[in-house]
């Protein structure tokens, strides 16, 4: 039990550095643009920036932690991110944000993918999938709070405030990671940085079905979420005139939602299994896409129409990412650390496409939402099923 106490501790201070750093600050889109005196599509685009470096840099992290340990690469990864946020936090032209925002994503994908290796270091089995998703319920509160919270930092102290706040959770975790995180890499060795070695891990993994279709699945849910998270700010705040903290109190419930699709799984995963969820929440979602769809057809642009398939989108979410995460790490002890990497590249490249394509498609209603849900169901329902064909 300290075990597990521990590991979801971790797990949960340095994976959520990520979403913290993407999510506080989305309500403040509108008024960025105001400030900067540029374009809502301009803004948008530092979403796709960050979403750009938190990809890339998972390729350099993982390797690196197989090789040298976890501890090091996440230390620096963090003092990277924190000069990224150092740098949006004065940053008077937008061209300086999306710099900034760029720096803050090359740091904080050490978070995520070094904090799932950690995890995968200790456990595994079931447990590993069950970890998962506890941890993903004690994760998603604050996630779910970020937005939040980043509504009533805008409303009482303006943008630049979320980056202040970014800041001061970033020192925590380096204080944290300084004095308190142990190594976990028990099979680390420099061999994992030779290129031969590292061209051999890479031809296991994708070699694999069950890598490449958990991958994918992964890919596709993150890919929802991200097309939500770059539109909705937009047609909540201009289109319905919802404030920025009325986008934060939809995130928060959101963060609800989601936590209660990961409880869900944790109390059916040994009765259906991994496949069989994940099947589930992938027509789940495709309902949902389905439900979006009916509404804007019926011209009905709305709050409420528009927010209960987003709920219905991130409850699927709360199922999917722990049982694809770990189908995907749980045949590859030896590697974590660049299956990690991987499997986060995989989906952070889900969110740049979903949200470099919804900051540039002119339409500020639920229809290109709709899209993304219908589209990224299919692709679950059928990645599952290609992840299933074999073993391993």
């Amino acid at each position: 039990m300290k075990l597990l106490s521990y590991v979801i501790t971790i797990s949960v201070l340095f994976a959520s550095i990520g979403q913290v750093g993407s999510d506080l600050y989305l309500p403040s889109l509108p008024a960025i643009a105001m400030a900067l005196h540029t374009t809502t599509h301009l803004v948008q685009a530092t979403v796709f920036l960050y979403m750009v470096g938190f990809s890339a840099s998972r390729l350099i992290y993982g390797p690196v932690s197989d090789a040298v340990g976890r501890r090091k690469p996440l230390l620096t990864g963090l003092l990277f991110c924190l000069f990224g946020t150092i740098v949006c936090l004065f940053a008077n032209s937008i061209a300086l944000l999306m710099i900034g925002r760029l720096l803050q994503g090359l740091g904080a994908g050490a978070g995520v993918v070094l904090a799932g290796a950690i995890v995968r270091d200790l456990l595994e089995g079931n447990q590993l999938a069950k970890t998962y998703s506890y941890t993903a319920l004690v994760n998603i509160v604050l996630i779910a709070c970020a937005p939040l919270i980043g509504g009533y930092l805008q409303l009482l102290f303006g943008w630049q405030a979320s980056f202040v706040f970014i800041a001061l959770y970033l020192l925590m975790a380096l204080y944290v990671g300084t004095v308190h995180l142990k190594e976990t890499n028990r099979h680390r060795t420099i061999e994992n940085l030779r290129f031969k070695k590292i061209a051999l891990n890479l031809a296991i993994l994708f070699s694999s079905r069950t890598f490449v279709g958990y991958g994918m699945t992964i890919f596709f849910i993150y890919g929802s979420i991200l097309a939500w998270l770059t539109l909705g700010p937009i047609l909540l705040e201009n289109t319905l005139k919802i404030s920025p903290v009325g986008f934060g109190w939809v995130a928060a419930a959101g963060g609800v939602f989601y936590a209660a699709g990961a409880l869900l799984n944790t109390k059916l995963i040994d009765r259906y299994g991994i496949n069989r969820m994940l099947k589930i929440a992938g027509y789940v979602l495709f309902l949902a896409g389905l439900l979006t769809l009916l509404f804007w057809l019926l011209g009905v642009v709305k709050f409420w129409p528009v927010i209960i398939p987003v709920m219905i989108m991130v409850f699927s979410a709360g199922i999917i990412f722990p049982n694809a995460f770990a189908g995907a790490l749980m045949p590859f002890p030896k590697i974590a650390g660049i299956a990690g990497a991987i499997v986060g590249f995989i989906q952070i490249m889900g969110g740049v496409i979903a949200s470099g394509v919804i900051s540039i498609v002119p339409d500020n209603t639920q229809l290109p939402l709709a899209v993304a849900f219908i589209v990224c169901g299919i692709g679950i329902i059928f990645m599952v099923r290609f992840a299933a064909g074999v073993k391993s």
